[in-house]
């Protein structure tokens, strides 16, 4: 029990920044959800249970007409079945429940946001990856961003990251890759994750309802890695950023406790040495020179999990367009200060697909 506490202050020390700026509230974190949290299913029960009340929420506002209030609502609930599930697991089968009752909620926010987020399920092997994809007022001649997630991030958490884009004209696409979120029960973790990114775009090209200029794409964390390697094996990318991804994980060893278990779960390893060994098949090495496209790299000098170093080495090995934005102050993927790094990319973006 006392280990489960520690690693549960630890994951509270590495994201809290995380959790508020996904969209959850300080006082539920603080009041409703920390007390109850001293191990891995009390910490799932005190998220989910809150959630619950979000989705109640919605619920009621739904009834009563309230269109804009029930789809706030149904998004917040999602976020928190995202946190109640995103490093449980020691406990699959609960984090499966959780996992499919966080699609559930955002799947009922979805056409009531503004601009609503349209559920796309894009044909990819013998399964299928699935999306929101947000389009502003004019649907021609779009610039579009791909949005990648992390080890144990996924489309449902990126609701305020789309907004920056949004706002600025932009469309959006959410997605959940390989072994990421709902599609992990289709499809495992692979290296060559810019398979699925090729196949997302193959699907914009397609989609009858809008007409898109460019396609951007912005990863977080690991989903930093894939935007690299996805830029530099499909040149219909326009720009690329990174933000706080890693070159190569030749530091497992050093990885947190939390990391490791996410990873060995991702591959469906049989053990660590194992998900290690299948880590360090997704490499950035002689690839970053291939990208051709615009890239930005952001990253946090206080980054507990992936070092900046990686981020200095991508800069450095990268022949293309180039800009590094290293924050003294930034943790891991830099939420502590999303206020400077998110209109930092949603501005550059903007700029190189312009």
């Amino acid at each position: 029990m006392n280990k489960e506490r520690d690693l549960i202050t630890t994951a509270v020390k590495n994201w809290q920044p995380r959790f508020l700026v996904a969209g959850v509230n300080f006082s539920d974190l603080r009041d409703n959800i920390l007390p109850r949290a001293d191990s891995w299913i009390k910490w799932a029960e005190a998220w989910s249970d809150t959630g619950d009340m979000h989705y109640q929420l919605g619920v009621q506002a739904l009834q009563e007409g309230n269109k804009v209030t029930a789809g706030q609502a149904y998004a917040r609930a999602a976020v928190y079945y995202q946190f109640s599930q995103f490093t449980l697991t020691q406990y699959p089968e609960k984090k499966k429940e959780l996992t499919l009752k966080k699609v559930k909620a955002y799947n009922k926010a979805a056409p009531l946001l503004k601009p609503l987020a349209r559920r796309v399920e894009i044909p990819f092997e013998e399964t299928y990856i699935p999306g929101y994809l947000r389009v502003p007022e004019n649907t021609n001649n779009l610039n579009i961003v791909i949005l990648i997630p992390g080890a144990d991030s996924t489309k449902e958490e990126f609701r305020t990251l789309e907004e920056g884009f949004l706002k600025r004209g932009m469309a959006t696409i959410s997605i959940d890759g390989p072994g990421q979120g709902e599609m992990r029960y289709n499809m495992l973790l692979r290296p060559d994750y810019e398979k699925a990114v090729s196949a997302v775009i193959d699907f914009l090209e397609t989609y009858p309802d809008i007409k898109y200029s460019k396609i951007g794409l912005c990863g977080i964390s690991m989903g930093g890695t894939f935007v690299i390697r996805s830029a530099a094996y499909d040149d219909r990318v326009s720009a690329v950023v990174d933000v706080a991804g890693f070159y190569h994980i030749n530091y497992w060893d050093k990885l947190g406790t939390l990391l490791k278990h996410t990873l060995t779960f991702l591959f469906d390893a049989d053990s660590e040495e194992e998900a290690k060994k299948a880590s360090y098949r997704i490499d950035l090495s002689g690839i970053i020179k291939e990208v051709k496209c615009p890239l930005l790299v952001v990253h946090g000098e206080l980054d507990g999990i992936v070092p900046v170093e990686d981020a200095r080495k991508m800069y450095a090995e990268a022949e293309c367009n180039k800009k590094l934005i290293i924050y003294r102050e930034g943790n891991h993927v830099c939420n502590n200060i999303s206020y400077k790094y998110r209109p930092l990319v949603a501005d550059w973006l903007n700029a190189k697909l312009s």
